[in-house]
């Protein structure tokens, strides 16, 4: 049986930050292959590629996670309560916990799964769009997604919209302020309206919430 503690370090101890996957996605595939599943690669971008293993014909549940990490990468460690490391709980142990358990359910004779680790979350997440093209009609009733929630079952989550917004200005001496149209104006106006609106409530995932994240200006 797996060892989901040693598995987990041995994740850890691959660096697989974002756009460096590689090497993580191939050390799945052996793993995966190892416990009878049917695996392929999911190309997503150069050499990178999400990992598909199916149990069965037609998976009722897709189990899936990032193999990314954010830097900077640093090795495994334990020290008999918890497990350190890069990626410890986000989420390479996470990762573990489920191979770990898909090799019980396989055990059992439950076939009707499959895993579906990509690449990119910690960016862009290009690689659950681009599974979300080539998967969007595999037919399957649930989702489950292994992120780091307080160990708590979560059953929704927030979408997400990123907004990239220009304001021109016109130039003026520093002197004279008063003949040109300050463009930083404008930005900082419209980021006090920003923070001050109310972008709504979810019964489930409770408030939204708003970040302005990147600021440039001349």
């Amino acid at each position: 049986m797996i060892d989901p503690i040693a598995l987990a370090r041995k994740l850890i101890d691959i660096p697989s930050p974002t756009g460096a996957e590689r090497a993580m996605g191939e050390f799945l595939e052996r793993e995966l292959a190892q416990l009878g599943l049917t695996v392929r690669r999911q190309a997503v971008e150069g050499d990178r590629f999400n990992v598909f293993a199916s149990a069965g014909e037609h998976p009722r549940v897709v189990i899936n996670s990032h193999i990314d990490t954010v830097p900077p990468w640093f090795a495994s460690r334990e020290d008999g309560q918890k497990i350190y490391g890069r990626g410890a709980c986000d989420t390479k142990g996470v990762i573990a916990a489920m191979i770990a358990a898909g090799e019980r359910l396989l055990a059992r004779g439950v076939r009707d799964f499959a895993f579906l680790f990509v690449v990119g979350e910690e960016t862009d997440s290009i690689g659950a769009k681009t599974a979300n093209v080539e998967f969007g009609d595999l037919g399957s009733e649930y989702v489950l997604v292994g992120e780091p929630t307080e160990s708590k079952f979560a059953r929704a989550s927030k979408g997400a919209l990123t907004v990239v917004v220009h304001f021109d200005g016109v130039a003026a001496h520093s002197a004279y302020p008063q003949r040109g149209d300050s463009a930083v104006k404008k930005m900082i106006s419209a980021i006090t309206a920003i923070e001050s609106t109310d972008w709504g409530w979810h019964e489930i995932v409770g408030s939204a919430t708003v970040n302005v994240g990147v600021v440039l200006g001349c």
